[in-house]
């Protein structure tokens, strides 16, 4: 009966009321323990609401419904089609929406649909990959932010390779916790590449210039990131993998003191285990240390200059020597005993990373409140 009054009054109501007449219908058929005959005309009448001009009305409906298991199933696949103002709170909340019916409504829905779909409280790994796939932006930007979606790396990949150039998306992706080291790695390349063309296009700075720049700022950054990582192997059998673990990579390591990067890099090359390379490279003078160098691969002009900077990392950690003047001491150390040398461009690393440890070293001292002997007046 209360039913049958609704659609006699309903035709001739403002729309602003007979909005709130259809949202109280909705909740009456979800909440209000109608019998079947009630239930059924209800039903039957929320059916009819879906033609309704008024999108306030619709609107009225989806939000009663998108909580609801027991919505029917055909009024909120409706509602799911419907203008965007009507269709995002079924799209974010409804758990009648089949994973199917959320990939199919992907290719033909806005920005905000794609968002609301993207925010679900429960959202598959096969949603998360269509939104990857074919999502914008702002979707998958949400998606990201999601705690609730099933990223797998795959995922994550996808993401990385649609969206390194977006600044927003980038920044939500490095932000995850669980990132793996190899996306995070390519979109640290990526912003260091999209920082060079600016340098060139903005500031009219030499390709080669900042070709260099950008190279020496990559690897700054990879080896930052290594040094933050609870395993670094991951990382090495990327950056293997994408051709990235040069001889000036891990040159960089050493000099730098980074030396689980060092060993791990030494293993990945020659597939010897971390534990034997440990011993290896803790005596650099015997034959076993120049069979592994060998083995990795590396050019035997630079071989000397490895030698004397695991030499001189071990003698200073006997004295406790560490941080910038240790980085300085091995990097001029391993500069002189090279100087004879053709190391091409090894020997420009060299100098610059010494020159970087110098001013590291004069930066410690000066926030101390004093400087070193060698700075002095």
């Amino acid at each position: 009966m209360i039913v049958q009054r609704f659609l006699a009054w309903a035709p001739t109501a403002p729309s602003a009321q007979r909005a709130e007449g259809a949202g109280a219908l909705a909740r009456a058929y979800l909440y209000s323990g109608l019998d079947i005959a009630d239930r059924q005309a209800a039903e039957a009448a929320l059916t009819m609401l879906l033609d309704d001009s008024s999108v306030a009305v619709r609107r009225n409906i989806s939000e009663a419904l998108a909580p609801s298991y027991f919505a029917p199933r055909h009024i909120v696949v409706a509602l799911a089609h419907d203008s965007p103002e009507v269709a995002v709170p079924v799209l974010m909340l409804s758990p009648v929406l089949h994973d199917s019916e959320l990939i199919e409504l992907l290719p033909i829905r806005g920005d905000e649909e794609q968002a609301a779909i993207a925010a679900r409280g429960v959202l598959s790994a096969a949603v998360s990959a269509a939104l990857a796939e074919i999502g914008t932006p702002m979707a998958c930007a949400v998606l990201i932010r999601n705690p609730h979606a099933e990223i797998t790396p795959g995922v994550f990949a996808r993401l990385a390779d649609r969206f390194g150039d977006d600044a927003t998306v980038r920044d939500v992706l490095l932000d995850r916790k669980d990132l793996p080291v190899s996306e995070r790695q390519k979109l640290m390349l990526r912003l260091a590449d999209n920082l060079g063309k600016a340098a060139v296009s903005k500031f009219s700075m030499g390709e080669e210039r900042v070709r260099r720049m950008t190279e020496d700022a990559c690897e700054r950054a990879t080896l930052s990131l290594a040094s933050d990582l609870p395993a670094v192997q991951p990382l090495v059998s990327h950056l293997r993998a994408s051709g990235q673990l040069t001889t000036g990579l891990v040159l960089r390591a050493l000099l730098s003191g980074e030396m689980d990067f060092v060993e791990a890099s030494f293993s990945e090359l020659t597939g010897v285990e971390v534990e034997r390379v440990q011993k290896l490279l803790d005596d650099p003078v015997r034959a076993g240390f120049r069979a592994l160098y060998r083995d990795a691969g590396f050019p035997l002009s630079t071989y000397a200059t490895f030698r004397e900077a695991f030499e001189a990392w071990a003698e200073l950690r006997d004295v406790g020597v560490s941080g910038a003047e240790a980085r300085r001491h091995v990097a001029e150390r391993a500069l002189a005993k090279s100087e004879t040398g053709d190391l091409g461009g090894a020997a420009t690393l060299l100098k610059r990373l010494a020159a970087d440890a110098a001013r590291e070293e004069a930066q410690e001292f000066l926030q101390q409140g004093a400087l070193p002997g060698r700075y002095a007046a």
